[in-house]
């Protein structure tokens, strides 16, 4: 249904003497479309709203805090240069306006990039056209391409990845010849592995699904070649990484987000069945989690310190011996933390503004805002502009169609549709590679992740349109294929 209607909308709708004057420009023209329809959001949203992260990122970078990686190191060092840059000019709002101008660019820049993409794979105006029209409106790409942090400039690395992914699938040997192509694939992982810890698992998943496509693909000897180039890419980057963290005097910070569901876990088997379990059991707990309040939430304190101990082992022991008794109980605590991930029902829209709260309050939902890092009277007249502009981010939901591109749950469920439509597209089971690196954030959201809501989501949400690009482009590869069968058969 989808793909007939853009080939009736194509044949009805779009002008041939526009379509040509658009095609000969059309990354600037679509760079352009997307800077003028954002650009209402960026003057209300001046100088850009700092997610709690960065604020964080920012101290450390200053010196305030200790550096540490857990927060991504590359963002670290970023906010701190333009934090510098705002100090020289005595208006920390500038410094800001030109953190906020790169994530612009660099986000209108990979979008445009990715309709370039669609236009080398021969996918029609009309659908490009749409598509640029979506990443123009839908909150999940103006409503965050103003909010400061790590998560946007990940954001850009993931969609320049999934371009190339795209690429890659669909005309392999195109990819392979083009060294700009290549180039473009290696750096995106740089860059996913600098703007955020957990970005490695999204790179091996990345990297392991193109070895297998371009083995198939291309035939063995290439797709040998193409193991050494990602394994020394690997490496690189990693490299690169640990350069930076030494140069930069970062500390190491474990990922205590990664106890996320274990924790829950426990707490639900010990909350149901306290009276089971032995007064060794709980000492165990409670070197990890405060067993006193086991029952109401779940306390991340003694995770650091737990991890560098033996305690850890000896929970995870106790933990998978209950795996085996409460097999139920630990589904269901999965299953709650999950709930925004697998219910469309479940609202998990997260937007940032600006307002006149202080750091440890909030108007909107886990919006905190440290007002005295800016030059906070010159953006008191841009207060209200603000909140208007966020309440549209939030009220976009309720918008028939067109509202669900935000909302995570129903992204999750198009992403299984998508890959059972792949699947059943011929004999070309190669395309579902195409959305492994959605798969990877997705399968990270749901295991590692302490509380699911749009910003942990916002890569497969934000790569719907190039998911339902390669839809097309399956649904087109057999259809010819198809047509040359009937062909052949009557030959």
């Amino acid at each position: 249904l989808f793909v007939r209607s853009i080939q009736w909308i194509e044949e009805r709708v779009w002008l041939p003497n526009w379509q040509v004057e658009t095609e000969k420009h059309w990354f600037w023209f679509a760079f352009t479309v997307l800077i003028l329809l954002w650009l209402p959001h960026l003057i209300a949203k001046y100088p850009g709203v700092f997610i709690y992260d960065l604020r964080e990122a920012m101290f450390q970078a200053s010196g305030k805090y200790i550096r540490t990686e857990q927060q991504p190191i590359f963002v670290t060092l970023l906010i701190g240069l333009f934090n510098r840059i705002g100090q020289w000019s005595e208006n920390p709002n500038i410094g800001y306006a030109l953190f906020m101008a790169l994530h612009v660019a660099g986000l209108a820049a990979v979008l445009a990039y990715s309709l370039t993409i669609l236009r080398k794979l021969g996918l029609s105006f009309g659908f490009r056209f749409m598509t640029l029209l979506v990443y123009g409106i839908v909150p999940a790409y103006v409503g965050w391409v103003t909010a400061l942090g790590k998560d946007t400039l990940y954001l850009i690395a993931f969609l320049l990845l999934a371009s190339e992914m795209l690429l890659a699938v669909f005309d392999s040997r195109t990819f392979l010849s083009s060294v700009k192509d290549i180039a473009i694939f290696f750096v995106s992982h740089l860059l996913l592995i600098l703007f955020r810890r957990n970005g490695v698992g999204t790179v091996i998943v990345s990297m392991a699904t193109s070895i297998l496509l371009l083995w198939r693909n291309v035939g063995w000897k290439k797709g040998l070649c193409w193991f050494a180039a990602c394994t020394v890419g690997l490496g690189l980057s990693l490299g690169v990484y640990e350069g930076i963290m030494k140069l930069g005097k970062f500390e190491k910070f474990s990922a205590k987000d990664a106890f996320a569901i274990p924790f829950q876990q426990t707490s639900r088997v010990f909350t149901l069945h306290e009276a089971e379990m032995t007064d060794a059991d709980k000492v165990i707990v409670d070197h990890v989690m405060d067993y006193s309040r086991i029952s109401t939430t779940t306390d991340w304190s003694k995770a650091e310190r737990a991890v560098h101990s033996f305690h850890l082992n000896a929970y995870f022991a106790l933990w998978r011996k209950q795996l085996s008794e409460y097999p139920l109980e630990y589904f269901e605590a999965w299953l709650g933390v999950n709930e925004a991930l697998l219910d469309p029902r479940v609202d998990g829209s997260v937007y940032w503004s600006l307002t006149d709260n202080t750091y440890t309050d909030y108007v909107y939902k886990h919006s905190f805002n440290d007002m005295s890092i800016y030059n906070a009277e010159e953006l008191k007249p841009l207060l209200e502009p603000q909140r208007l502009a966020t309440e549209w981010y939030f009220d976009f939901p309720q918008i028939p169609l067109l509202g669900l591109s935000c909302n995570i749950g129903f992204c999750m469920i198009l992403l299984a549709f998508q890959f059972a439509f792949l699947l059943r597209c011929g004999k070309h089971w190669t395309q579902v590679l195409v959305l492994a690196p959605s798969i990877a954030v997705a399968g990270m959201c749901s295991l590692a992740t302490p509380l699911i809501y749009l910003r942990f989501a916002l890569p497969f949400v934000c790569a719907v349109p190039l998911q339902m690009a390669a839809a097309c482009l399956s649904f087109r590869k057999e259809q010819k294929e198809k047509q040359a069968n009937v062909i052949d058969s009557q030959s």
